[in-house]
């Protein structure tokens, strides 16, 4: 299916993928625990130091996808490295909260998630996008529940600064791996006469941008409050917590994969079906979320399944719609879009959670995904539907 070189890139950007975001994820479940210790540390400063990294994130993406289609992919990424690895080494010799705030608006600014994207897709035909994507976000989702067992392991015996010295470790493997990675063809000056407003506001993409937000503040709104959930109403502890996410990932592969299987032959099919079960699993969610841990574990396999379908097919029908001298520019304001819903999600979620519990945030991810569901099934050309054409 794929040939050789397909494999190489693929190989290659799927690693620095993983990399990137697992020293990404890792310090979530540990942060808020260990952060109390720097010096003037607050709760307010804890919580700017998790959603630093997803704003500046998202302002950058879209210099370093412009870039990139200027100046070429690698270099563009060596760069983003390179910054990742400055923030990362404050990160890990500070013990001062504004320091450590600091060291993740570094990190989050060396943006190249949505460069590596245009370079996959510049690496592989477009009939084999879709499932190199799909592997890319298997990948995502290995590295954030690899975090969830690596972070706490970690930060038991080394602080939180031993987990900052395994992301700078890692930060320089990729750096060694951007040196084997494919090198594309010189691009033209093109580029730079396209409009920024134009590419967000053309109704040709700016419905996979608005997707993509969608998906991603969900996400990070529903795994505020599953910690919480499992520790609190199901006296789950914490220590448990790396199996019982493991097997949950583990399991939505039953899902996630017959419909990636699917989705060349019958995509519609296939889009209609993980947005369906999307919205179901957090319906019932919300539904029976202090009443049956059967259910929830359920609908939590359903929905981190149907997830990784939708993480997948999107980009790889945006990346088909772009063309070679805007597509880092394209998938970088994709990824702009993608990490500030990171940042609503955490910013509407711990605004729910503290304001109306655990029922809130559920409460208000069911809504969400129902409206959403009902725009992309009912508005053709729109969002997800346009998915597989």
């Amino acid at each position: 299916m794929f040939s050789p070189s397909e494999k190489k890139s693929i190989s290659i950007i799927t690693l620095m993928y993983f990399f990137r975001m697992l020293g990404a994820f890792m310090i979530f479940p540990v942060l808020s625990v260990y952060a109390d210790s720097y010096s003037y540390s607050t709760p307010f400063l804890i919580g700017l130091t998790l959603g630093i990294y997803g704003l500046t994130n998202a302002i950058m993406q879209i210099p370093f996808g412009l870039l990139s289609d200027r100046y070429g992919r690698k270099i563009i990424i060596l760069i983003g490295l390179l910054i990742f690895l400055v923030g990362s080494i404050i990160c890990a010799y500070t013990n001062n909260i504004y320091y450590l705030v600091l060291g993740r608006a570094l990190q989050g600014a060396g943006a190249i998630s949505g460069v590596l994207m245009a370079l996959l897709s510049d690496s592989t035909a477009e009939k084999n996008r879709t499932v190199s994507m799909a592997i890319v976000g298997v990948a995502i989702g290995a590295a954030f529940f690899s975090a969830f067992i690596l972070g706490p392991l970690v930060s038991k015996f080394f602080n939180l600064s031993g987990l900052f010295f395994l992301i700078i470790f890692l930060t320089i493997l990729s750096l060694f791996l951007n040196m084997l990675a494919p090198t594309t063809t010189t691009l033209s000056k093109r580029q730079f006469n396209y409009d920024l407003f134009e590419i967000v506001s053309n109704k040709k993409f700016n419905y996979f941008f608005f997707d993509i937000l969608i998906l991603h503040m969900m996400l990070t709104s529903i795994f505020i409050a599953i910690p919480v959930m499992m520790s609190e109403v199901y006296r789950i502890a914490v220590v448990d917590f790396p199996q019982l996410y493991s097997s949950i990932f583990i399991l939505s592969l039953v899902i996630t994969l017959p419909l990636l299987g699917l989705e060349r032959s019958k995509p519609h099919l296939t889009r209609n079906t993980s947005i369906l079960l999307l919205s179901l699993s957090l319906i019932f969610i919300y539904l029976f979320f202090d009443t049956s841990l059967i259910i929830i574990t359920s609908a939590l396999i359903c929905y981190i399944g149907s997830f990784s379908v939708l993480e997948a097919g999107i980009p790889s029908a945006l990346s088909k719609n772009t063309n070679k001298d805007n597509r880092g520019l394209t998938m970088s304001i994709y990824t702009s879009f993608q990490f500030f819903g990171t940042f609503l999600g955490g910013l509407i979620g711990g605004y729910l959670y503290d304001t109306y519990g655990l029922s809130g945030i559920f409460f208000f991810t069911a809504v969400i995904s129902v409206v959403w569901t009902f725009n992309c099934l009912t508005m053709k050309n729109k969002g997800a539907s346009i998915v597989g054409q």
